[in-house]
């Protein structure tokens, strides 16, 4: 496994790259996690997930608007997710586009991560 250090102007920002998703608990904090998938990468790779609670989103460009938004928001209340929640998403391109919104503008933000399942999503 390669680290990659990326260094912003608010910190560090660290990419693995070569890791399994089963070694994926050893970098995200054991407590106060929500995963965000799609129903195609729950249905095939659920039993690799860490146990944390999971919100699935359907699949498709179409479902990248505020209705999706919402929905995450209201499953993230009834979790009662605060400041202190990371946030991470496992898919492709849009599982990984509404993952970061969510995180940038949930209660102001939240730490958050990504497992990129496609090139594009690793580009992004």
């Amino acid at each position: 496994m390669k680290t990659l250090e990326i260094h912003g102007s608010t910190g560090v920002s660290n990419i693995l790259v070569g890791e399994d998703l089963q070694n994926l608990k050893k970098y995200i904090p054991a407590e106060n996690v929500v995963i965000i998938t799609d129903t195609n990468v729950r249905c095939f790779y659920e039993r690799y997930f860490p146990p944390h609670p999971i919100i699935t989103i359907k699949t498709g460009e179409k479902i990248k608007n505020l209705d999706t938004v919402r929905y995450i928001y209201e499953k993230l209340v009834a979790l009662e997710s605060d400041r202190s929640t990371f946030i991470i998403g496992i898919g492709g391109g849009i599982v990984c586009d509404i993952t970061g919104f969510i995180a940038s503008t949930y209660l102001r933000g939240v730490k958050f991560g990504f497992v990129s399942s496609t090139l594009l999503a690793q580009v992004d």
